[in-house]
């Protein structure tokens, strides 16, 4: 498994990194910032994790980090305070939490909504229709063919998660 950095120096595209802290402030957000910062890769990061002391620890440690809240159940406006209290600028939504008042506050709040992981079609089609900004796949290159109708970009990102 090639570490964060490799990563970084073999794909010149946003790289969505997932934070997955054993244990609050076991220093994991400090050296993933660290390692970003020296890659270069700052403007084509964008920070992720449903830890919101991992967040925190991250807005504090970079304010020009971009940051998304994971978020995969009900109630959304949870989700939207928080990302209000670390300044993210998405949130990102298990597919099944998409839903119209979910997008609507998502939309209200100005966040950026992408949704995970998104496989089969039918999924795709919905979630585009719907008014998502993007989706998280393990297949892109099914959803290739479809030119998503009102600015919804293919989970093109690579998902980096970091344990």
């Amino acid at each position: 498994m090639p570490t964060l950095a490799e990563v970084l120096a073999a794909v010149p595209l946003p790289v969505n990194v997932e934070l997955k802290p054993e244990r609050d402030d076991d220093g994991l957000e400090a050296r993933t910032l660290a390692v970003v910062e020296r890659a270069g890769a700052a403007d084509r990061a964008v920070f992720s994790s449903f830890a919101g002391g991992a967040l925190e620890r991250l807005r504090a440690g970079a304010a020009w980090a971009t940051l998304a809240v994971l978020w995969e159940h009900d109630p959304v406006p949870h989700a939207i305070r928080l990302a209000e209290r670390v300044s993210a600028r998405a949130l990102h939504l298990r597919k099944e939490a998409v839903t119209p008042p979910a997008l609507a506050a998502a939309r209200t709040a100005g966040l950026t909504v992408r949704v995970w992981t998104v496989n089969a079609q039918a999924e795709f089609d919905r979630l585009v229709t719907a008014g998502v900004d993007g989706v998280f796949t393990d297949f892109p290159e099914r959803f290739l063919h479809s030119a998503p109708a009102g600015g919804a970009r293919l989970g093109r990102t690579p998902r980096i998660d970091l344990d």
